[in-house]
């Protein structure tokens, strides 16, 4: 990968919470803001301010699943103030609204864990 655009995704990851533009990740790579748009396309076939929207949702996604954080308090960790605007825009990448689809990932993984152990031998002898 171009090491500008490592650069400026190495930035995004870092700084997730906070608002970025396309200008200030052009001055980090020491590039023009079209040139940046340019590059990035290039080697991510997204523009920057996709990738960082990308970003931002994965994250969001990671911690639906991990924390029992608020859907506040997650919009917030990735740099979405507007928690209506967050929920919009999970649901349009995952399909169900936050607090849906943490709901619905925790049955599934208590179900496949319930799979699991009935897979799973039960020893009952003593060990002698």
């Amino acid at each position: 990968m171009e090491p500008r655009v490592r650069v400026v995704i190495s930035h995004m990851e870092a700084h997730l919470n906070q608002k970025l533009t396309v200008a200030e990740l052009a001055r980090i790579a020491h590039l023009a803001p079209a040139r940046l748009h340019q590059l990035f396309r290039a080697e991510t076939s997204k523009s920057p301010l996709q990738y960082i929207n990308a970003l931002r949702m994965r994250r969001a996604k990671d911690l639906v699943e991990t924390t029992l954080h608020s859907v506040k308090e997650i919009a917030a960790e990735v740099g979405i103030n507007d928690v209506s605007h967050f929920v919009r825009k999970f649901e349009l990448t995952w399909g169900l609204p936050p607090s849906r689809y943490r709901s619905v990932f925790h049955r599934e993984y208590e179900n496949a864990g319930a799979r699991q152990s009935e897979k799973m031998p039960i020893n009952y002898s003593s060990g002698q």
